[in-house]
């Protein structure tokens, strides 16, 4: 008898007077993964959601504002560090190459002519 009387009492018989409610649940934003992965590290095509590890292949590339060479640089990348790459554009052809890849990073895009083949049309969506 004493057990159904014990599951009959209601829930806030069991809380402390006062006590601080818990915390409502954080929507997991960071992953703790930093965006820059030396590229001697990466040995295989990463994929996280629709991102992708991208090295370079040149020294350093201007990321810019929109897909053309005439659009402000907001960052420079450099090839010792692959990065997470979101989607692709088209734009000002460099080198033959029309597309961009977006670097969610600083919010900018690098001509596909500067990254490594992790980063095509056929792994990455269209922006």
């Amino acid at each position: 008898m004493k057990l159904l009387y014990l599951l009959a009492l209601p829930f806030s018989a069991f809380t402390v007077a006062g006590a601080v409610p818990a915390p409502a649940p954080v929507a997991e934003t960071d992953t703790g993964v930093s965006p820059y992965i030396p590229a001697a590290q990466i040995t295989s095509l990463s994929e996280r959601s629709t991102q992708i590890y991208c090295g370079l292949l040149a020294s350093s590339v201007n990321c810019r504002t929109c897909a053309s060479t005439s659009c402000a640089v907001v960052a420079t990348l450099h090839d010792d560090f692959a990065y997470w790459f979101t989607c692709y554009t088209t734009g000002t052809v460099v080198e033959g190459n029309p597309n961009w890849d977006y670097y969610s990073g600083s919010a900018c895009y690098v001509s596909a002519h500067y990254t490594d083949t992790s980063c095509t049309t056929s792994t990455l969506p269209r922006c």
